[in-house]
């Protein structure tokens, strides 16, 4: 996920005050078993202690999101790897986001299947595109079915490569 980085203070005088925080959108998109869209969603927030803690907030929105639409099975993807595996270890996290990481795999229990996987940036491109438009437009969104016009095009390639990879049976699709 992108963000714009500000500091609180120039001379910090305590460890919370030397932190940077910053300025971010959480977005996230879903396609279901044969390759529709669900949902798309993008979220501002401010005051987000690291990068790491973006993307931690993304998988926690996309669970609960999965949960208030009825998914039993998900497969969560992201592209920062150091969250996936720490999502993916059964051990205790003290990290910055341990305490995400902790109520993700909470939520995930409430799940028949939920499982974590790590992909390239290029893999993600959607999601991508939809917290840099929404940066750069400083606008949130949550569509059913679908995704915003500047991101049709490049879901669409998504969904081209979804059923080239797992072929789909139209008749499900209808």
């Amino acid at each position: 996920m992108e963000g714009r980085s500000s500091v609180l203070k120039e001379n910090p005088t305590s460890e919370m005050d030397q932190l940077a925080f910053f300025e971010s959108i959480i977005a996230s998109y879903s396609l279901d078993a044969i390759g529709r869209v669900l949902f798309s969603k993008s979220i501002l927030h401010g005051n987000i202690p690291s990068p790491f803690a973006i993307e931690a907030l993304a998988c926690f929105q996309m669970i609960k999101i999965g949960l208030h639409v009825g998914l039993t099975r998900v497969e969560i993807e992201g592209d920062t790897s150091l969250v996936i595996r720490k999502l993916q270890s059964k051990g205790i996290n003290r990290s910055i986001i341990g305490a995400h990481i902790l109520n993700i795999r909470a939520i995930c229990e409430r799940y028949q299947v939920c499982v974590f996987k790590h992909v390239l940036r290029q893999a993600n491109e959607v999601a991508h595109l939809l917290a840099v438009e929404g940066l750069k437009r400083n606008e949130e969104t949550y569509l059913i079915g679908e995704v915003p016009s500047y991101a049709k095009e490049v879901a669409g390639e998504d969904l081209q490569q979804v059923r080239s990879t797992f072929p789909v049976d139209r008749n499900l699709a209808g």
